[in-house]
């Protein structure tokens, strides 16, 4: 029978303080220093146009410049959103090229579209982490969301919430400070 070698538990706890330490900033991607003039185009009849990529109508746009360096990501001005609601995200392990997962755990477009009518100015948006090149910072990626865009200050945002509470439709509604990312190549 083998003894037990104490000597392996020190290294044993390190590793597991070392990955609960990685897990545990996994939750929230921090806000990134923007491109300049990287402003969010808000106004749904008004979308950011670019050269450079093509927005999904489900994505909140914002200012790129006409080419995108490989490998980067490109990051909005932060921002103030109104999450309405979230559900788990489902994506294929980037790192098992035999994952055949299909995206999903996404707010449908019938959706998006419909809560948009209640907020004609502002940008109803979803996001479908893991599965298209534009995320976002600023919340937890193991979740998708559906978000109302709520400007640039925290007192506009509680303006936003505020009419989003008497609307009743969106209970757990919050404020999240976030930023647009696209993902160039990563």
């Amino acid at each position: 029978m083998k003894r037990f070698r104490w000597t392996y538990v020190p290294i044993a706890l390190g590793m597991l303080v070392f990955v609960l330490a990685l897990s545990a900033g996994a939750e929230t991607a921090p806000l990134a220093t923007p491109l300049p003039d990287a402003h969010v185009c808000a106004n749904p009849k008004e979308p950011c146009v670019a050269r450079s990529y093509t927005f999904e109508p489900h994505d909140l746009s914002f200012q790129l410049p006409d080419e995108l360096a490989w490998q980067t990501a490109h990051n909005s001005e932060p921002f103030y959103a109104v999450l309405l609601g979230s559900a788990k995200a489902i994506h294929p392990d980037p790192s098992d090229p035999d994952d055949e997962t299909e995206c999903g755990g996404f707010f449908p477009e019938t959706e998006r579209v419909e809560v948009q009518q209640e907020f004609p100015d502002r940008k109803v948006f979803a996001s479908r982490h893991g599965c298209s090149r534009v995320w976002y910072n600023g919340v937890n990626d193991q979740y998708n969301f559906l978000a109302v865009y709520a400007g640039k200050s925290l007192d506009e945002a509680r303006e936003i919430l505020s009419k989003v509470k008497r609307i009743g439709r969106f209970p757990g509604a919050n404020i999240r400070k976030i930023q647009v990312v696209v993902d160039n190549g990563h």
